[in-house]
């Protein structure tokens, strides 16, 4: 994070984790670079995964139906 171009060190809200950056009065310009996290990665692997499964059971339950009709 950065503010006028110096990197600073945010503080945190003890309750919440709420970001806490002391500004003097005046047009500041902030620069924040948000990253991907492995959490955020493993997360969307899970929902790629669940999504190509849905896929799947409904592609196979629309072969079984059209194989049972006369």
């Amino acid at each position: 994070m950065e503010v006028n171009g110096k990197s600073v060190t945010p503080e945190h809200a003890e309750t919440s984790g709420q970001m806490i950056l002391r500004l003097s009065s005046g047009t500041e310009r902030i620069t924040a670079k948000l990253v991907r996290t492995p959490d955020r990665t493993l997360g969307m692997a899970i929902s790629v995964i669940a999504a190509l499964a849905l896929l799947g059971l409904f592609n196979a339950g629309g072969l079984r139906l059209l194989s049972a009709s006369p």
